[in-house]
């Protein structure tokens, strides 16, 4: 076992009696691009502003800044697969990709009612995500040369059309290469306003109500990979306008809790309900101009139900617990 200079050989290889060169169960592969630095730093402050009109309400401003830091992702079966099918050097698989910022601002109110009967909060918000950090996975295909291409591109040249696979000699080869890169949007946008609702109506019955409405959406995001939009070019689309992943626009909660005593016997039980509206969970290169919500990776609205009862007998606990 031997170690190699890094921009060469991963790690540690075996050479065999033969000479030959083994790495992670196969043959080592020269040229592999796994090297590579980036290095980043930043201050986000925070600061709020509070005003209280009197001990029971308080109306706030809140504005503060998030970071994700910018990195590198590294593709080794990118980088491999040529050398299997003759093709030298190893394409650069590397994937540089810049920090992540975030602006966000908050307005909300909340405050006693009634004699600290109900507790009720709202507020309404803006995130401005700048060069906001997109996921960007799809398959790659040989061509007869044994160079790798984007399958999901208009302008590929994979023998026998985007959809086909075939190495070197014209053979099918077994599958598509997924392959993963992140890039970044200029510009992503999310705003809403969110409210709750918690009241206790004497000592035996209280409730919590809650909603909300999301607007989340690119902003700018002219370059996008081809095929998560309306086409801009060949091998790019337009994701202006596109709802961002796991950004339900409407979503809502309600939850009724009672006790009471029959005898020595305490009694307790809630029920509650949660919706959560329609939202794309992540994208795919099949981008349905017609209907958005029809790609691979997306999810139904929800409403989720869920009752809660039982009994305190001298300490003990019984509870029954239903989920729908």
């Amino acid at each position: 076992c031997q170690l190699t200079d890094p921009g060469t050989i991963p790690g540690a290889i075996y050479t065999d009696a033969s000479g030959g060169q083994w790495a992670s169960g196969g043959p080592a592969v020269p040229n592999l691009w796994n090297h590579g630095s980036v290095r980043h730093d930043n201050f986000s402050p925070r600061v709020s502003f509070n005003i209280k009109p009197n001990q029971d309400q308080m109306i706030y401003l809140t504005y503060s800044k998030g970071y994700n830091p910018g990195g590198v992702l590294i593709n080794t079966a990118y980088a491999t697969l040529p050398q299997e099918l003759g093709q030298v050097p190893a394409p650069d698989n590397r994937t540089f990709y810049k920090s992540e910022t975030t602006d966000s601002f908050e307005l909300g109110w909340h405050g006693y009612l009634d004699d600290h009967r109900y507790l009720l909060s709202a507020a309404a918000f803006r995130e401005n995500q700048h060069q906001k950090q997109f996921i960007n996975a799809y398959n790659l295909c040989p061509t007869a040369s044994g160079a790798l291409v984007n399958q999901s591109l208009t302008s590929s040249n994979v023998p026998g059309g985007p959809n086909s696979c075939q190495n070197a000699s014209g053979a099918t080869y077994g599958g598509f290469i997924p392959e993963i890169s992140v890039q970044n949007a200029n510009l992503a946008r999310a705003q809403g306003v969110e409210a709750s609702l918690a009241a206790r109506f004497n000592a035996h019955f209280d409730m919590q109500l809650s909603g909300g409405f999301l607007d989340a959406k690119f902003i700018d995001f002219s370059n996008a990979p081809a095929g998560f939009g309306p086409a801009n070019g060949p091998d790019s689309s337009n994701m202006n306008g596109i709802e961002l992943p796991n950004a339900p626009r409407w979503s809502g909660s309600v939850r009724f809790n009672a006790n009471a005593n029959i005898g020595d016997v305490l009694w307790f039980g809630s029920i509650g309900a949660n919706y959560t509206d329609i939202a794309v969970t992540s994208f795919s290169t099949a981008y349905n101009p017609q209907d958005p919500h029809q790609w691979p990776y997306w999810t139904h609205a929800v409403t989720l139900v869920n009752l809660d009862t039982g009994i305190d007998l001298a300490g003990n606990h019984i509870t029954l617990g239903i989920q729908n």
